[in-house]
């Protein structure tokens, strides 16, 4: 599980949009990334892709209703690689 700031680093989308997707497209994403109040959001490895494919149908300009149904349709971009570590010598 991801805390909302491993999400966004994970993800490459900013902080307070990921919140503000968690709410928008919160009905494709797990029950932690949108807790009851009080409770920290928590992100699975699907809901990392599933911010990312909303990140790149918005960059491809697909209008924001058309986004549920991609996702319903099971449109999914992979979470993004750790990058390799790099020795300095």
């Amino acid at each position: 599980m991801y805390t909302v700031t491993q999400a966004s680093k994970a993800s490459g989308i900013g902080l307070s949009t990921v919140r503000q997707w968690s709410r928008d497209y919160g009905d494709f994403l797990s029950p932690h990334a949108n807790p009851e109040y009080g409770h920290q959001r928590q992100y699975t490895d699907e809901d990392i892709a599933i911010l990312r494919t909303v990140a790149v149908l918005r960059g491809q300009h697909v209008p924001h209703n058309q986004i549920p149904s991609r996702l319903a349709d099971g449109e999914r971009m992979e979470p993004l690689e750790s990058e390799p570590e790099t020795k300095e010598g």
